[in-house]
């Protein structure tokens, strides 16, 4: 559904409601919810809306309507302004990075995110990015040698073999 107003919205799936907002941005929207981002196929979700409101009672709607319909998707009472990460600013961003990349990851961690990306193909933008990203960084020697190292025996770099 396209909302082009501040809204709050009733998203059902398979007999379940989430009830969400959105400042109304005129594209199509489900939800921001965790369990509505990790469905699928959205075609399978049925969004109404359930009244149109100002900014400033964004929240206190939500709220309301969580209350009233107690809604089984819905991690939270309301209110919280689902995902804000489109007004954070330079400085926010920074901060947030540096918070998340403080965080001490526990191999199994790192070994289950390694498998779910094992074998996804990258865009030809993403891979252009990761290419712009990488311009002009000097390698330390040992970090050339972990990269040998790890592409002993590899094939599949373009016809050339590391032995």
């Amino acid at each position: 559904m396209r909302f082009s107003q501040p809204s709050i919205y009733l998203t059902t799936y398979k007999g379940k409601k989430y009830v969400g907002q959105t400042k109304g941005r005129g594209n199509d929207y489900y939800g921001s919810g965790v369990r509505i981002r990790r469905i699928k196929d959205k075609t399978k979700l049925k969004v109404k809306l359930l009244e149109t409101t100002t900014l400033d009672k964004l929240n206190e709607r939500e709220i309301f309507w969580i209350s009233k319909l107690k809604p089984e998707l819905n991690y939270t009472s309301g209110g919280d302004g689902g995902d804000t990460s489109a007004h954070f600013t330079k400085e926010g961003v920074l901060s947030k990075s540096k918070k998340m990349s403080s965080i001490v990851r526990s191999q199994e961690w790192k070994d289950n995110i390694r498998k779910a990306k094992l074998g996804k193909k990258l865009s030809a933008y993403q891979r252009k990015q990761m290419s712009k990203a990488k311009l002009g960084k000097k390698l330390t020697k040992e970090h050339k040698t972990n990269i040998s190292k790890g592409l002993m025996g590899n094939t599949n770099t373009k016809g050339k073999r590391f032995v």
